[in-house]
């Protein structure tokens, strides 16, 4: 019986891994986790799977170094308002007439 046994997303990524004497003991424990998917992994495998840098090629089986992720141009714009909201509630006490700065604090915050 092998000691480590995972479950992968169809994208390859590491979903959760059970352990022998820690999640099962038994053919008949272990069964259920079979039925859901885990296959048998080694020890090496594990040390890189528990990384989160390594996933499992869809075609051959074996451990490849995760993509690097790229954001989708609405994720960039997401980023770029929630920079832009948060500037502007920063800096917007500045512009109310009764903030307590000078007229020539409050024009230069204009600028």
């Amino acid at each position: 019986m092998d000691k480590y046994y995972t479950k992968f997303k169809d994208t390859g990524e590491r979903e959760t891994s059970i352990v022998l004497n820690v999640h099962f003991a038994t053919d008949d424990e272990l069964q259920p986790y079979l039925d859901q998917g885990f296959i048998p992994i080694g020890d090496e495998e594990q040390e890189l799977y528990a990384t989160n840098q390594y996933i499992r090629d869809t075609e051959t089986g074996e451990p490849v170094p995760k993509p690097v992720y790229v954001p989708t141009a609405e994720e960039k714009l997401t980023a770029i308002r929630a920079e832009r909201d948060r500037l502007v509630t920063e800096t917007d006490k500045y512009m109310l007439s009764d903030y307590p700065i000078t007229d020539t604090e409050r024009e230069q915050w204009k600028v």
